[in-house]
């Protein structure tokens, strides 16, 4: 059972080689869920090292965003890959 307070709000896929979605909005307490799918490893890494995950091929991380902001975050082998996600105040 997940142990997660935040409300699940939005998914995206890690593949070769980029994030889909990209940019993602979720209110404050709320999640995002990275699902790794691909031949490559890839991972999430927050500009701010808010949030760091493992690199992986297959499973998920996820994050609960508590504070609004903009998060931006890059896969730390593949420099191209690139994704933000904005947190709004409740």
């Amino acid at each position: 059972a997940s142990m997660l307070t935040g409300r699940m709000s939005s998914a995206v896929r890690a593949y070769d080689n980029a994030y889909d979605i990209a940019e993602v909005e979720v209110a404050e307490g709320e999640a995002v869920r990275w699902v790794f799918e691909g031949q490559n490893e890839h991972d999430v890494v927050a500009q701010d090292a808010s949030f760091v995950s493992d690199l992986m091929r297959q499973g998920s991380f996820t994050h609960v965003f508590d504070q609004a902001g903009s998060y931006e975050y890059d896969c730390s082998i593949h420099a191209e890959m690139k994704g933000v996600v904005n947190v709004t105040a409740d």
